[in-house]
């Protein structure tokens, strides 16, 4: 008898389509609340929304342009760091600090609250409600953690980045117990390379990559061996310290 195949355990998250992304990140841009600056960070990150919504500062460091994850914040109860896009930098920039306030995205206080809090975990999904991104609203239903899956879609669609980088990046465990006995870097310059892309491509800033080579990730680092290309480069905009 054939054995049976199981079942995947995993939820299918609605999302937005890769070559949509850039639309719905102009349309975000314009909302000018810490909510959509939250929903930008988490797309160009590929983060996690509970991961996102209890960044704190002292995980940022600017000047290797990362965002360390503690491991007891990790899904994976493993220390996950992020390389920051350009875009993502810029956003960072941008955002208000408030004293005695660790969070990135704190929640919006009321005068009599002493404590700083987190933004709330239904912020993000509301805001895609009013947006129209609903079950029965205009446009496509889709929710945060979809964007996870956006990101994947392109990576495995429009780049050539390796199975075991497009799982680094989204900060899954790879199911071969030889992978983590053999592999024990964070293979952060790759991940780094394409997380520019993708930043590029929410942003319309580069050019759409066919082979994952385009820009380099920093305006004073080479960049990779060219491949094919659709549009010709642009210099990046954003230059860090």
């Amino acid at each position: 008898m054939r054995a049976r195949q199981r079942k995947s355990t995993q939820p299918h998250f609605p999302s937005v389509p890769y070559d949509q992304v850039p639309a719905f990140f102009t349309t975000l841009c314009q909302k000018k609340c810490i909510s959509s600056q939250a929903l930008r960070f988490l797309i160009l990150t590929g983060a996690r929304t509970s991961e996102v919504l209890n960044a704190t500062w002292n995980e940022i460091d600017l000047r290797r342009r990362t965002w360390t994850i503690h491991a007891d914040r990790m899904k994976s109860n493993k220390q996950h760091c992020v390389p920051l896009s350009n875009q993502a930098i810029s956003l960072l920039r941008s955002l208000p600090y408030q004293k005695n306030c660790p969070y990135l995205f704190p929640s919006p206080q009321k005068k009599e609250e002493e404590t700083s809090k987190p933004l709330s975990g239904m912020a993000l999904l509301q805001l895609l409600r009013n947006m129209g991104y609903t079950r029965k609203g205009p446009k496509p239903h889709c929710v945060p953690h979809g964007f996870r899956g956006s990101l994947r879609t392109w990576l495995t669609e429009v780049t050539d980045c390796s199975y075991e980088v497009a799982e680094k990046i989204l900060a899954h465990t790879i199911p071969t117990p030889l992978y983590d006995a053999y592999q024990k870097g964070d293979i952060l310059d790759k991940r780094r390379y394409f997380m520019q892309q993708w930043g590029d491509h929410c942003t319309e800033e580069g050019p759409e990559v066919v082979g994952g080579y385009g820009l380099p990730t920093s305006a004073h680092e080479p960049a990779p061996p060219r491949r094919r290309t659709l549009n010709a480069s642009r210099e990046l905009l954003f230059l860090v310290e």
